[in-house]
């Protein structure tokens, strides 16, 4: 019996730092930030910067960044325009889908030092600061960029190769974190609605599974926020098909995104209708409606760019899976080794 109760504490203890472990993988702090230094800006209580500028005149948007880690990094801060990527949710990193018309914020910035190259000495700060100029003419509602801070990979990948004397054989694989800060620059105060305008709906695939995409821009010049979208799919019987629904989005303004509605097999061959709505938080709300077919030659492309991803088995788990039965084994191996020796000693 004694051995059984040591197999118990064995087996807790066991759990215990597999989950005590996976806490501290999951709370890791990241060791570096950025922070805005408010000047003249419309609220100095905010995240972001917000600054009400005339047209034709400069004003230096200062940051502060901070390295709170025992070793020296290296970073990447950067400067951006405001898109939105597939979701909807605002991008301040260079992204593949456009924004709409002029001024944009990497217009303004002056000598065009939209990336920064720095080091930071352990638990050290710096001041850094990007140059802007607006244009000649006044514009109304907003122009909205982004200035991100990251580790740069790249020098951190030189340096670890240098400290393993170039033999190649260590490296690491590091997850990419991101500190963003939205940078409003505005002429006046005139409030804009934003609109959101349904563009196209059609079958493609990304990342080799079949969806359905719908094309949207916001092409007013300001931002939408909260949004939340339903979409329906029916066939020519009037059949649903596919529900989608988002929530929370964000849309920058003057810029096009997309929706993707994900499917689990291939449309078939046929037509069928979009029905969509949206609405945002501060009451906007939107409608569209567009019928569209699908040939064979769409469905033959998504057919065959599709891939049928394999199940993914989650090693941890197995493991401690396996670990949990042979406890259990050794424990009826031991209470049947006991029942006979009892047996045994009767005798």
């Amino acid at each position: 019996m004694r051995n059984i109760k040591y197999l118990f504490i064995i087996l807790f203890s066991c759990l215990s730092l597999f989950f005590i472990n996976f806490k501290a993988n999951a709370s890791s702090e990241v060791p570096f930030n950025i922070n805005v230094i408010h000047d003249n800006e419309i609220d100095k209580n905010i995240n972001y910067v917000d600054i009400l500028m005339k047209p034709n005149t400069n004003h230096q948007i200062n940051f502060e960044i901070h390295n709170y880690s025992n070793v020296k990094r290296h970073f990447i801060i950067e400067a951006n325009n405001a898109t939105t990527s597939d979701g909807p949710s605002i991008d301040y990193l260079s992204s593949k889908n456009s924004i709409i018309g002029h001024p944009q914020f990497l217009d303004m910035l002056k000598g065009k030092n939209r990336k920064m190259y720095i080091s930071l000495l352990p638990k050290s700060q710096q001041k850094i600061h990007f140059d802007i100029k607006t244009p000649k003419e006044e514009f109304n509602g907003i122009v909205m960029g982004g200035v991100s801070m990251y580790e740069d990979a790249k020098k951190d990948a030189q340096i670890m190769s240098k400290d393993n004397n170039s033999d190649g054989q260590t490296f690491s694989i590091k997850n990419k974190f991101v500190y963003s800060i939205a940078a409003i620059i505005r002429n006046n105060h005139k409030k804009i609605i934003p609109n959101l305008q349904f563009n196209k709906v059609v079958q493609s695939v990304e990342n080799y599974s079949p969806v359905v995409k719908t094309s949207f821009e916001n092409n007013k010049p300001n931002y939408i926020r909260r949004l939340s979208t339903s979409s329906v799919i029916r066939d020519d019987n009037n059949k649903i098909v596919k529900k989608h629904n988002t929530t929370l989005g964000q849309v920058a303004p003057n810029s096009r995104f997309n929706i993707i509605i994900p499917f689990k097999n291939t449309l078939p061959t046929g037509s069928y209708t979009l029905y969509g709505t949206a609405k945002d938080g501060d009451g906007h709300s939107w409608k569209w409606q567009k019928s569209f077919n699908i040939t064979s030659e769409n469905f033959d492309y998504v057919n065959k760019n599709v891939v049928k991803e394999p199940f993914h088995y989650n090693i941890t788990i197995i493991l401690l899976i396996i670990l949990i039965i042979i406890f259990i084994l050794i424990i009826i191996y031991l209470i049947v080794r006991r029942k006979k020796g009892s047996h045994l000693n009767d005798k």
